[in-house]
Protein backbone atom coordinates (compact mmCIF):
# COMPACT_ATOMS: atom_id res chain seq x y z
CA UNK A 1 0.00 0.00 0.00
CA UNK A 2 2.87 1.61 0.20
CA UNK A 3 3.45 2.46 -3.74
CA UNK A 4 -0.49 3.48 -3.91
CA UNK A 5 0.74 7.57 -3.95
CA UNK A 6 3.29 6.91 -6.54
CA UNK A 7 0.98 5.10 -8.38
CA UNK A 8 0.40 7.41 -11.91
CA UNK A 9 -3.62 7.07 -13.39
CA UNK A 10 -2.04 4.90 -16.24
CA UNK A 11 -0.16 2.35 -13.90
CA UNK A 12 -3.16 1.30 -12.15
CA UNK A 13 -5.55 -0.30 -14.97
CA UNK A 14 -3.49 -3.40 -15.77
CA UNK A 15 -2.67 -4.12 -12.33
CA UNK A 16 -6.56 -4.19 -11.62
CA UNK A 17 -6.40 -6.42 -14.53
CA UNK A 18 -4.63 -8.88 -13.70
CA UNK A 19 -5.46 -9.04 -10.31
CA UNK A 20 -8.88 -9.67 -11.28
CA UNK A 21 -7.64 -12.63 -13.89
CA UNK A 22 -5.08 -14.40 -11.89
CA UNK A 23 -5.69 -16.84 -8.65
CA UNK A 24 -5.88 -15.01 -5.68
CA UNK A 25 -6.78 -15.32 -2.22
CA UNK A 26 -10.52 -13.69 -2.34
CA UNK A 27 -9.78 -11.30 0.51
CA UNK A 28 -6.88 -9.96 -0.87
CA UNK A 29 -8.07 -9.25 -4.53
CA UNK A 30 -10.31 -7.49 -2.54
CA UNK A 31 -8.06 -5.31 -0.45
CA UNK A 32 -5.99 -4.37 -3.06
CA UNK A 33 -8.81 -4.12 -5.87
CA UNK A 34 -10.21 -1.78 -3.51
CA UNK A 35 -7.14 0.30 -2.89
CA UNK A 36 -6.14 0.82 -6.25
CA UNK A 37 -9.84 1.99 -7.52
CA UNK A 38 -9.97 4.28 -4.90
CA UNK A 39 -6.79 5.72 -5.90
CA UNK A 40 -7.67 5.49 -9.61
CA UNK A 41 -11.28 7.19 -8.89
CA UNK A 42 -9.31 10.04 -6.68
CA UNK A 43 -7.39 11.53 -9.78
CA UNK A 44 -10.29 10.87 -11.70
CA UNK A 45 -12.08 13.52 -9.28
CA UNK A 46 -9.39 15.29 -9.32
CA UNK A 47 -9.44 15.13 -13.41
CA UNK A 48 -12.84 16.98 -13.62
CA UNK A 49 -11.78 19.46 -11.43
CA UNK A 50 -8.36 20.37 -13.51
CA UNK A 51 -8.01 18.97 -16.92
CA UNK A 52 -4.56 17.66 -16.95
CA UNK A 53 -4.80 14.98 -19.29
CA UNK A 54 -3.50 11.93 -16.85
CA UNK A 55 -6.83 10.42 -17.17
CA UNK A 56 -8.01 8.66 -20.86
CA UNK A 57 -10.27 6.56 -22.37
CA UNK A 58 -8.64 2.99 -22.71
CA UNK A 59 -7.93 3.56 -18.75
CA UNK A 60 -11.84 3.75 -18.13
CA UNK A 61 -12.44 1.07 -20.93
CA UNK A 62 -9.84 -1.07 -19.23
CA UNK A 63 -11.03 -0.93 -15.73
CA UNK A 64 -14.92 -1.07 -16.98
CA UNK A 65 -14.44 -4.21 -18.09
CA UNK A 66 -12.05 -5.34 -15.89
CA UNK A 67 -14.20 -4.65 -12.84
CA UNK A 68 -16.66 -7.04 -14.11
CA UNK A 69 -14.48 -9.81 -12.92
CA UNK A 70 -14.03 -7.96 -9.63
CA UNK A 71 -15.28 -8.99 -6.21
CA UNK A 72 -18.55 -8.60 -5.34
CA UNK A 73 -17.44 -7.03 -2.28
CA UNK A 74 -16.26 -4.34 -4.63
CA UNK A 75 -18.81 -1.13 -4.71
CA UNK A 76 -18.52 -1.05 -9.16
CA UNK A 77 -21.32 1.54 -8.88
CA UNK A 78 -18.98 4.25 -7.17
CA UNK A 79 -16.52 3.63 -10.11
CA UNK A 80 -19.77 3.38 -12.91
CA UNK A 81 -21.19 6.80 -11.11
CA UNK A 82 -18.20 9.09 -11.46
CA UNK A 83 -17.11 7.78 -14.82
CA UNK A 84 -20.51 8.57 -16.30
CA UNK A 85 -20.33 11.85 -14.57
CA UNK A 86 -16.58 12.18 -16.17
CA UNK A 87 -17.81 10.95 -19.75
CA UNK A 88 -21.64 13.02 -19.43
CA UNK A 89 -22.82 12.47 -22.87
CA UNK A 90 -19.10 13.67 -24.52
CA UNK A 91 -19.37 9.88 -26.41
CA UNK A 92 -17.38 11.52 -29.04
CA UNK A 93 -14.05 10.97 -26.82
CA UNK A 94 -14.84 6.85 -27.74
CA UNK A 95 -14.05 5.18 -30.32
CA UNK A 96 -16.83 3.86 -32.79
CA UNK A 97 -16.74 0.14 -31.41
CA UNK A 98 -15.39 1.47 -28.33
CA UNK A 99 -19.09 3.02 -27.14
CA UNK A 100 -20.16 -0.66 -27.39
CA UNK A 101 -18.10 -1.93 -25.38
CA UNK A 102 -18.14 0.97 -22.54
CA UNK A 103 -21.71 0.93 -22.22
CA UNK A 104 -21.87 -3.17 -22.30
CA UNK A 105 -18.95 -3.35 -19.77
CA UNK A 106 -20.83 -0.53 -17.76
CA UNK A 107 -24.15 -2.22 -17.90
CA UNK A 108 -22.54 -5.25 -15.48
CA UNK A 109 -21.30 -3.04 -12.63
CA UNK A 110 -24.65 -1.33 -11.51
CA UNK A 111 -27.37 -1.92 -10.17
CA UNK A 112 -30.48 -2.58 -13.07
CA UNK A 113 -32.56 1.24 -13.26
CA UNK A 114 -29.58 2.79 -12.27
CA UNK A 115 -27.66 5.50 -15.02
CA UNK A 116 -30.39 5.07 -17.40
CA UNK A 117 -30.15 8.33 -19.21
CA UNK A 118 -26.21 7.90 -19.35
CA UNK A 119 -26.94 4.79 -21.56
CA UNK A 120 -29.65 5.98 -23.80
CA UNK A 121 -27.72 8.91 -24.01
CA UNK A 122 -24.68 6.43 -25.64
CA UNK A 123 -27.25 4.39 -27.09
CA UNK A 124 -28.27 7.51 -29.20
CA UNK A 125 -24.59 7.88 -30.21
CA UNK A 126 -24.14 4.47 -31.53
CA UNK A 127 -27.33 5.60 -33.91
CA UNK A 128 -25.78 7.75 -34.88
CA UNK A 129 -22.48 6.25 -35.86
CA UNK A 130 -24.25 3.24 -37.44
CA UNK A 131 -23.09 3.49 -40.80
CA UNK A 132 -19.67 3.91 -39.53
CA UNK A 133 -19.56 1.15 -37.60
CA UNK A 134 -21.29 -1.07 -40.46
CA UNK A 135 -18.31 0.19 -43.04
CA UNK A 136 -15.58 0.16 -40.75
CA UNK A 137 -16.46 -3.63 -39.97
CA UNK A 138 -16.69 -3.33 -36.67
CA UNK A 139 -20.21 -4.94 -36.08
CA UNK A 140 -18.59 -8.61 -35.19
CA UNK A 141 -21.12 -10.90 -33.53
CA UNK A 142 -19.75 -10.14 -30.32
CA UNK A 143 -20.45 -6.65 -30.51
CA UNK A 144 -24.07 -6.96 -31.83
CA UNK A 145 -24.32 -9.54 -28.79
CA UNK A 146 -23.16 -6.82 -26.22
CA UNK A 147 -24.89 -4.34 -28.03
CA UNK A 148 -28.18 -5.96 -28.08
CA UNK A 149 -27.86 -6.28 -24.17
CA UNK A 150 -27.30 -3.34 -23.16
CA UNK A 151 -30.56 -2.30 -25.65
CA UNK A 152 -32.68 -4.51 -23.76
CA UNK A 153 -32.07 -3.93 -20.33
CA UNK A 154 -32.09 0.21 -21.02
CA UNK A 155 -35.74 -0.97 -23.00
CA UNK A 156 -36.59 -2.43 -19.13
CA UNK A 157 -35.57 0.15 -17.45
CA UNK A 158 -37.59 3.25 -19.73
CA UNK A 159 -39.87 3.69 -22.17
CA UNK A 160 -38.47 3.61 -26.12
CA UNK A 161 -39.00 6.32 -28.52
CA UNK A 162 -38.90 6.52 -31.92
CA UNK A 163 -34.18 6.24 -32.35
CA UNK A 164 -34.30 3.01 -30.16
CA UNK A 165 -36.74 1.48 -31.94
CA UNK A 166 -34.89 2.38 -35.02
CA UNK A 167 -31.34 1.72 -33.49
CA UNK A 168 -33.42 -2.10 -32.39
CA UNK A 169 -34.36 -2.95 -36.12
CA UNK A 170 -30.89 -1.95 -36.94
CA UNK A 171 -29.49 -4.48 -34.65
CA UNK A 172 -32.12 -7.16 -35.42
CA UNK A 173 -31.47 -6.74 -39.56
CA UNK A 174 -27.72 -7.17 -38.93
CA UNK A 175 -28.39 -10.63 -36.69
CA UNK A 176 -30.35 -11.83 -38.68
CA UNK A 177 -28.13 -11.82 -41.84
CA UNK A 178 -24.94 -13.30 -39.27
CA UNK A 179 -27.03 -15.51 -36.68
CA UNK A 180 -26.83 -18.53 -39.20
CA UNK A 181 -22.85 -17.98 -38.30
CA UNK A 182 -23.23 -18.51 -34.96
CA UNK A 183 -21.83 -21.21 -32.45
CA UNK A 184 -24.21 -22.72 -30.18
CA UNK A 185 -23.19 -20.65 -27.21
CA UNK A 186 -23.59 -17.35 -28.99
CA UNK A 187 -27.04 -18.32 -30.27
CA UNK A 188 -28.01 -20.04 -26.94
CA UNK A 189 -26.83 -16.12 -25.64
CA UNK A 190 -28.88 -14.18 -28.12
CA UNK A 191 -32.14 -15.95 -27.82
CA UNK A 192 -31.75 -15.50 -23.91
CA UNK A 193 -31.37 -11.89 -24.53
CA UNK A 194 -34.15 -11.18 -27.09
CA UNK A 195 -36.78 -13.46 -25.32
CA UNK A 196 -39.50 -11.31 -27.21
CA UNK A 197 -42.95 -11.64 -26.79
CA UNK A 198 -45.31 -12.84 -29.69
CA UNK A 199 -45.58 -9.34 -31.11
CA UNK A 200 -41.99 -9.34 -30.84
CA UNK A 201 -41.47 -12.11 -33.35
CA UNK A 202 -44.03 -10.90 -36.02
CA UNK A 203 -42.22 -8.15 -36.19
CA UNK A 204 -38.70 -9.81 -36.89
CA UNK A 205 -39.70 -12.43 -38.78
CA UNK A 206 -36.80 -12.40 -40.72
CA UNK A 207 -35.01 -12.79 -37.41
CA UNK A 208 -36.84 -15.77 -36.40
CA UNK A 209 -36.88 -17.82 -39.99
CA UNK A 210 -32.74 -17.13 -39.60
CA UNK A 211 -32.59 -18.37 -36.33
CA UNK A 212 -34.60 -21.79 -37.36
CA UNK A 213 -32.57 -22.41 -40.49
Amino acid sequence: YDVLDDLSPAHIPPIVATICRVPLNQSDREQVTRALLGRWLAMLRHERQQCTGAINVQQILSLTVSLGLAPEEINTAVFARDVAAYVGDRFNLLGVEEIIVFLWGMQRLIVPGSLTSHFTSGLHQVLKIWPELQSSGQLSMQRLIQLSDVLVIVGQESSWHKDMIALQDLVIRDLSDSVQYCDADNLAELLEIWAGNEAFWRRYEDFSISIAK
